[in-house]
């Protein structure tokens, strides 16, 4: 009896083990996506079907994400949390509907990754030096300088949400928070920017190396109204091997 008793407690500590390590990394989830074609607006609702932000109704039947699309699939799948479309674009403050004085959607990246960071201990990652610092907007991304300082900062087992705000001038706008990304931190000094655009589709570079870096900022000059921003939140991964 004794003999079959330790035969089970090592098998049930075997599978234990194997189930643990099987486990899928941040990283892993987000690699899934590489790759995938971008699409204006698009998203994936929890049954499974690509539609849109705008008009959930709509149907697709090839997969497409636009940034917004796959940072709220890279939370459900890494938070474990079934964020419906919904909740992700969520106007936290009332105040970026159609006949927004600011701008219809103008805070729609912000309300997005405070929507998919909902319940967990945020921290904002800003550069300890310099005066490129505004609040609510983040730190001016096309100073290499800030990257080299915020980036030290990065932690493993934390995920970092971030929304790229500009200056605006069309229409009623003055502001505008029009793109999202998920930042993740590899434990040998690999800093994984995931994003899709519609040039280059879900794709990720590591900003941890010079060349990633240039890539950031290649792909995000500066506009011809003003410098943009940046703005990063920590989240510990709660759901961390």
């Amino acid at each position: 009896m004794g003999i079959l008793l330790s035969c089970f407690i090592l098998l049930l500590s075997q599978l234990t083990s194997a189930a643990v390590k099987q486990k899928k990394t941040p990283i892993a989830h987000a690699n899934d996506y590489l790759g995938m074609k971008y699409r204006k607006d698009g998203a994936r609702n929890l049954s499974g079907t690509y539609t849109t932000f705008q008009n959930p109704a709509l149907k697709f039947t090839t997969p497409g994400l636009n940034c917004s699309g796959l940072v709220l699939e890279l939370a459900r799948k890494i938070r474990n949390v079934p964020f419906t479309i919904a909740a992700a674009k969520f106007d936290r403050n009332s105040n970026s509907q159609k006949n927004s004085s600011l701008g219809e959607d103008w805070d729609f990246g912000l309300d997005l990754i405070l929507n998919l960071s909902e319940g967990l201990k945020r921290k904002i990652i800003l550069p300890d030096k310099g005066d490129s610092k505004i609040k609510g907007r983040g730190f001016n991304l096309h100073l290499e300088e800030n990257w080299h300082q915020v980036i030290k900062k990065f932690r493993k087992n934390h995920l970092y949400f971030a929304t790229i705000n500009k200056p605006y001038r069309k229409k009623n706008y003055k502001l505008i928070y029009y793109h999202v990304a998920l930042i993740l931190p590899e434990e040998d000094e690999h800093v994984w920017f995931y994003h899709s655009t519609q040039k280059s589709h879900v794709h990720r570079f590591d900003i941890g190396t010079e060349k990633g870096l240039e890539r950031l900022l290649y792909q995000f000059s500066e506009s011809s109204f003003g410098a943009k921003y940046i703005l990063i939140i920590e989240v510990p991964n709660n759901n961390a091997a």
